[in-house]
């Protein structure tokens, strides 16, 4: 998502339009879209479930111009200026689960996890419920009319019809669009406002 800049800017009018305080992010990968969260707001959580790309992003972190606070054996606490970066190795609908309630709202969801025999989504949303004020950004989604690329993950696509159920779970309110525009990645993505 952060390769497209029309999804950049939104992410931004969100952080600053809803006040946000906390992102937590799911799939971490190299964690190049983390560290550009942490240069937008002051509390960033990702959450990483390979074990290989937990043990990369946390030497990224380490080797670069962070400071380590703490460092444990499924967690790295790192700060960089007013930016604090916590790293979660794990299945993030468990760790979301575990850390929901010390999260400092508003929080931003990103939710971009998966390619594993086990897709997270439909979990991950359904363990936001104690924070129904939350805001949800879903990325890799089929946006009507448009020919955005989206994921498809064991003959099924991943689209708000996917999910509509979840959402409504945690915010029977939420509002929600997809992007209009595209450009870098070219992909789809959902979001859910409060």
């Amino acid at each position: 998502m952060f390769t497209d800049p029309y999804a950049v800017e939104n992410f931004k009018e969100l952080v600053r339009g809803f006040g946000v305080r906390t992102v937590v992010e799911t799939g971490t990968y190299m964690a190049a879209s983390t560290i550009q969260i942490a240069e937008i707001v002051d509390k960033t959580v990702s959450i990483e479930i390979n074990k290989q790309y937990y043990e990369q992003a946390k030497s990224r972190f380490l080797q670069g111009d962070y400071q380590l606070v703490f460092s444990g054996l499924d967690m790295v606490v790192v700060t960089k200026g007013n930016s604090k970066v916590t790293l979660y190795g794990g299945n993030s609908p468990e760790v979301i689960k575990r850390i929901i309630e010390e999260l400092e709202e508003p929080i931003l969801f990103y939710l971009d996890a998966h390619w594993l025999k086990y897709w997270p989504l439909k979990d991950e949303i359904k363990a936001i419920k104690p924070r129904p004020n939350s805001l949800i950004i879903i990325h890799d989604v089929r946006v009507p009319g448009k020919d955005f690329g989206y994921d498809v993950w064991e003959g099924r696509v991943n689209e708000y019809e996917l999910i509509k159920d979840d959402l409504a779970y945690v915010n029977p309110d939420y509002k929600i669009f997809h992007n209009e525009k595209a450009a870098g990645s070219y992909r789809g993505i959902l979001y859910a406002l409060p």
